[in-house]
């Protein structure tokens, strides 16, 4: 038994890393055929539609339709929005509290450099992506964000691990300066969390997300680092946007994981 037990559940945890894999193939490929029929990659949606329910047509699912300020029509929950190693995601299209998988906003909300948005919030298309699709992040798993109001707010629990949004004493400018103080002395919030619908690339994956600085700091969520995180030891799988999926360690170098976050930063891209 102390033989075959690790085998066993090394085994199961693998199927599953690939079956993640596939996960994020199918949407990358979606958001694809999306650009094809509207010109852009479907993100970043707007308050009525998230791109996750933008792009369910491509996934061969019913999209809902918007009636008089309600959504109707199409699934609420479907197996390729969860993570089958995350218990706590349940594959939501309307609830970005419930999936697993999050695209790409480059170095954060203040830069809008990645595949999710423009710096106008707007769609970014593939001609707007100068650093090269094989070398440019699109959409990243993150361990289901856990939704406060129903698990109440006892941040210090196992089950919030990476996934809450904490957060640091004062604002830091410095990148990494910030990124290593959101690891090592970070808090947890009071009462309530950060919900943000993207990931960025200011801290590698499996690492801690933080506000930068108190949240009476209006910079505090603008400069926030949302980190790419995963049940799967060791790392993350990552949808490139030329539609490759690979699975990233968590021993990345920072600055190459900056470099492929951004869609036009004219960076060197190591191996990785």
């Amino acid at each position: 038994m102390a033989v075959t037990l690790p085998a066993v559940q090394y085994a199961r945890e693998s199927a599953r890393r690939t079956e993640c894999k596939n996960h994020l193939k199918q949407m990358i490929l979606a958001c694809h055929e999306h650009q094809e029929s509207h010109g852009s990659l479907g993100m970043p949606g707007n308050a009525f539609e998230p791109w996750v329910v933008t792009i369910l047509p491509y996934l061969e699912q019913q999209k809902p339709v918007l009636i008089n300020g309600q959504i109707t029509g199409g699934p609420e929950k479907i197996g390729l929005y969860r993570c089958p190693s995350d218990p706590y995601s349940q594959g939501s299209t309307l609830d970005f509290t419930g999936q697993s998988y999050y695209a790409s906003d480059g170095h954060g909300l203040s830069k809008r450099d990645g595949v999710y948005r423009n710096n106008m919030g707007g769609s970014v298309q593939p001609r707007d992506i100068t650093d090269g699709l094989s070398n440019t992040a699109a959409i990243s798993e993150r361990r289901s964000p856990l939704d406060s109001r129903f698990v109440g707010t006892d941040f210090a629990s196992p089950v919030w691990f990476h996934r809450i949004v904490r957060k640091t004493s004062t604002f830091i400018a410095d990148y990494d300066q910030f990124a290593d103080e959101c690891e090592q002395n970070s808090v947890p919030p009071l009462v309530t969390q950060l919900i943000e619908v993207s990931f960025n690339h200011i801290q590698t994956p499996n690492r801690n997300s933080c506000r930068n600085g108190d949240t009476s700091d209006p910079r505090s969520s603008e400069y926030a680092v949302i980190t790419a995180s995963s049940l799967h030891p060791g790392g993350v799988n990552l949808a490139m946007a030329d539609g490759s999926v690979r699975f990233v360690s968590d021993s990345i170098d920072r600055k190459v994981w900056r470099a492929i976050g951004t869609r036009n930063g004219n960076e060197t891209v190591g191996e990785f």
